[in-house]
């Protein structure tokens, strides 16, 4: 059995809210449901607690979620780990690296502590790896999305999400019960995943990146059966967050949010959902609004200079329906 532990690591010296760990939870219950007994697994969000349990017992593989907030901070474990145990591999994963080969091998030559970086969707590509590990592959020839420097080489075979099914088949960490914990603590945000992907091609977004273009979906039975889990589970934290890049893309998210208006009003929480509408449905957004009596929609606009929005790739993204937004407001007495 080997021992991975999993770190989406804050800075907490001040106590404010964060996120739950959803990001590295979906990587945990994939690799658990996929190898069972031979992989002990353990998910952290606080420095402290990975802290106490590397100084303990080092794993021999940790992986860490890698964003601009909390990079550093994930050098000092990854350093700390290789120090304890010089055989522990280390991978990060997450949108804070440059894409093209030249950046990826620029950012793992710089940080030579660092033995894998996995771009983009994380589980699978997590899972073959550990599955090289356990059977003890030389790991010159890497899954996919997983990347590497041999004799200071880059080894990197990028995803081509196109390939990938529009369904996405993944357990979830809500129903698993691995993220209960996480649930308890007061300063966790509940996040929700219903889709990934987005059609729009902004160049400062990294949903922009061509890999994540195509726009794929949960079940929504399991969405569903998650917001009522976390509903009973939680401990009434008040705002809750849907981290799709478009909110409101598909004619079933009408449905999701039915469902969350009826726990709200059923449990008196979340009183407040934050998304992020899709742009071009301008009318199912209202309507989204209106079920979820929420009259403080934020409209997706950087310019309103066509040729900057044409140079920064958000040429698609129609005015029209932004004008409807706002010539549509919701009622007045809907909002909170």
């Amino acid at each position: 059995m080997i021992k991975i532990y999993l770190g989406d690591l804050v800075h907490n010296t001040n106590k404010t809210n964060f996120v739950v760990p959803l990001n590295i939870a979906y990587i945990a219950e994939y690799v658990k449901k996929r190898f069972v007994s031979e992989v002990d697994i353990k998910i952290f969000k606080y420095p402290k607690e990975l802290e106490k349990n590397i100084n303990n017992s080092p794993p021999d593989i940790l992986g860490l979620s890698n964003y601009s907030w909390n990079e550093a901070l994930n050098h000092v474990f990854i350093k700390m780990t290789k120090r304890l145990n010089p055989h522990a591999i280390t991978v990060m994963g997450g949108p804070n690296i440059r894409t093209s080969n030249q950046g990826i091998k620029t950012y793992l030559s710089n940080n030579r502590l660092l033995d894998y970086y996995i771009l983009f969707e994380g589980e699978e590509a997590f899972g073959n790896l550990v599955e090289m590990i356990l059977g003890g592959s030389n790991l010159i020839k890497l899954p996919v999305s997983c990347a590497t420097l041999v004799e200071g080489q880059l080894h990197y075979e990028p995803l081509d999400i196109k390939k990938k099914q529009k369904q996405i088949d993944l357990p979830s960490p809500y129903l698993s019960g691995i993220l209960d914990r996480f649930l308890k603590d007061p300063n966790m945000i509940p996040l929700f995943e219903t889709n990934r992907g987005c059609p729009f091609a902004c160049t400062y977004c990294t949903w922009g990146i061509a890999a994540h273009s195509k726009v794929r979906k949960r079940s929504l039975d399991m969405l569903l059966k998650e917001l009522t889990y976390v509903a009973r589970n939680s401990v009434g934290q008040v705002n809750w967050i849907f981290c799709d890049a478009n909110f409101g893309i598909m004619e079933r998210d009408l449905k999701i949010a039915k469902a969350l208006r009826q726990i709200m009003d059923k449990y008196g929480y979340p009183i407040k959902a934050t998304l992020w509408h899709s742009k071009n449905t301008s009318e199912r957004n209202v309507e989204i609004a209106k079920i979820l009596k929420d009259n403080n929609c934020s409209i997706a606009i950087q310019s309103t200079d066509p040729q900057v929005l044409k140079n920064s790739g958000r040429g698609s993204i129609k005015f029209s329906h932004l004008i409807n937004q706002v010539n549509n407001p919701y009622p007045k007495g809907i909002g909170a």
